[in-house]
């Protein structure tokens, strides 16, 4: 959500001393990478179901982000890499609906 940028930004600071890597996605951060690439290491574009499993995978792997279809991210000297995109989902009956009841998303609904 729109609304949400500034908070996430700000958990990202608050969490970053204890995260080996910070990752963000949805709508705000894929169409703006770089203003995101300020506060995280890795700014998932477009759809993040495969892309976050493959991130993951290989973040415990070795953490080579150049084989990760769909995101953007720092290389050491600072300039935004971004690798090729990922293809929609086409079946998206092959998805599982998201876990709700781990999450209070009557809060969420409020807010």
């Amino acid at each position: 959500m729109f609304s949400l940028k500034n908070k996430a930004i700000e958990f990202a600071h608050l969490l970053r001393e204890d995260c080996e890597l910070l990752v963000t996605g949805g709508p705000q951060p894929t169409s703006s990478p770089e203003d995101f690439l300020q506060h995280f290491d890795v700014v998932v574009v477009g759809e993040g179901e495969e892309t976050m499993l493959e991130l993951v995978n290989e973040a415990e792997n070795g953490s080579d982000l150049s084989k990760v279809k769909g995101i953007a991210y720092k290389e050491n000297g600072g300039k935004t890499r971004f690798t090729p995109p990922r293809g929609f989902i086409q079946d998206l009956n092959s998805i599982p609906f998201p876990a709700r009841e781990l999450f209070d998303n009557e809060g969420y609904r409020k807010y």
